[in-house]
């Protein structure tokens, strides 16, 4: 299912992403399929984690759904889409983005082949891998870069 999202709500949830938001491939245990040849899958996700749940009640409602988690954990509230809605969103939501907008492209270029829990072969696991290994790369703080590039000089 598709969905157009109001320019100013879209303009309003990538300033939220690039300011408090994360894009990231989160990498989690498979517990489903022991057999498989990979012990873990990738899976495409943005979050965004904020003081005030206003906010974020704001994004839940304009994209119109109930699969969108708010979290209490104290003070600070989050909400976490997932590929189903990324799938549709991203591509409406790229031209807003600016620090985080590279990260939105590799989880388009993720989603383009379609997984639904089917093998995958050798090839699409390295190609998935490949990006993961980019985007942790852009996710990097300054401090953890500092340091993977000293390691690497020596």
């Amino acid at each position: 299912m598709t969905y157009e999202i109001p320019q100013v709500e879209l303009a309003y949830l990538a300033g939220l992403i690039d300011g408090e938001g994360w894009i990231g491939l989160g990498r989690r245990k498979r517990s489903w399929k022991s057999g498989s040849k990979w012990p873990y899958y990738v899976r495409p996700v943005i979050a965004i984690g904020m003081a005030k749940r206003e906010c974020l009640d704001r994004i839940a409602a304009v994209l119109g759904t109930k699969t969108y988690h708010l979290r209490d954990e104290g003070e600070i509230y989050r909400m976490r889409i997932y590929p189903t809605t990324l799938r549709w969103l991203l591509p409406q939501l790229v031209p807003h983005l600016t620090l985080k907008k590279r990260q939105a492209e590799i989880l388009i270029e993720f989603l383009s082949v379609p997984y639904r829990g089917k093998e995958l072969s050798v090839e699409e696991f390295l190609r998935r891998e490949l990006l993961a290994e980019e985007i942790r790369r852009l996710n990097e703080k300054p401090a953890a870069t500092r340091r993977r590039l000293a390691q690497e000089v020596m």
